[in-house]
């Protein structure tokens, strides 16, 4: 069974090892700096370990990351990889988490031998742990939640504040990607996250829950996906009333007529064919939600 890794950062080239190197390891799969991104990821794709890839990362995105893991899974490994300043000021602001430390430069090689050596010495709590884990962890969450994400806000705007005289700048969209290829997510998002915050869900069944608590400017949806498929998924989240008007883009490898037409019929806001072109990907976009 391989462990699932959760990665996170600004780090871009080795987020990209991961997938190009490290696939036969681990199941990897990637999520934005949002606080309710990381805490859904951390719900719903139960990471083995989150992998924290820095590289000059902003303080409020920091305590966004950290505070989602403190809400979800305290117990949660968190290990860093990046240089030894980044590396320092992560362990300056919380010090001990980390319970690796890898700095750059480092081979893949390596992350990978000490990575599997930390797991695999990683003790996993018995049934019973985790089941009177689990009842604390929902409780908690409940009281919490809320708390936490309003605390770490208003750091970030102090941080800001602090870092810049200047008008605030505009906030940034959102945008779902739902697929069922890790992969194609992480494709996706690193075409995307320099201009917008990026979610990914492996299914329509997570981008539902995601829907039923978060907001989201714009809908990637694959259409051939385990459990419902794409039309599906989205005449779900079209009954919805608060999410009804979410404007919705198909990506799919699906060339055939007849199901190019079902989805058609649902009036969807685009749909563009795999492999996706980059700059037609990002004009549908603009065209939708700026």
């Amino acid at each position: 069974m391989k462990y699932k890794v959760l990665l996170v950062g600004n780090n871009n080239a080795t987020i990209d090892d991961f997938f190009i190197h490290l696939l036969n390891q681990f199941e990897c799969i990637t999520t934005s700096r949002r606080y309710f991104d990381v805490y859904t990821h951390l719900k719903f794709f139960k990471p083995d370990v989150l992998v924290y890839c820095m590289q000059k990362e902003a303080q409020g995105n920091i305590t966004d990351i950290i505070t989602a893991r403190n809400d979800y899974a305290k117990k949660l490994p968190v290990v860093i990889i990046g240089p030894d300043k980044d590396c320092a000021i992560f362990n300056d602001t919380y010090p001990g988490l980390a319970a690796l430390v890898l700095q750059k430069p480092v081979t893949v090689s390596v992350i990978s031998d000490k990575l599997s050596y930390y797991l695999k010495r990683f003790v996993k709590k018995s049934d019973t742990d985790e089941s009177e884990d689990e009842e604390i962890v929902l409780s908690n969450a409940l009281k919490d939640t809320e708390k936490a994400l309003k605390d770490s806000l208003r750091e970030l705007d102090e941080l800001e504040a602090l870092a810049s005289t200047e008008a605030p700048t505009e906030k940034r969209k959102h945008i779902l990607v739902v697929d069922d290829d890790p992969v194609m997510l992480k494709v996706i998002k690193k075409h995307l996250e320099e201009k917008y915050d990026v979610g990914t869900a492996l299914n329509g069944n997570l981008a539902l829950k995601f829907l039923e608590s978060k907001r989201t400017d714009l809908i990637l949806l694959d259409y051939e996906m385990p459990g419902d498929n794409g039309p599906t998924v989205m005449g779900k989240i079209r009954s919805h009333p608060l999410n009804r008007n979410i404007p919705i883009v198909f990506l799919t490898g699906v060339a055939d007529s007849a199901r190019i037409q079902e989805v058609l019929m649902q009036k969807p806001e685009g749909y563009l064919l795999k492999p996706v072109d980059k700059e037609k990907l990002q004009m549908q976009i603009k065209s939708l939600i700026g």
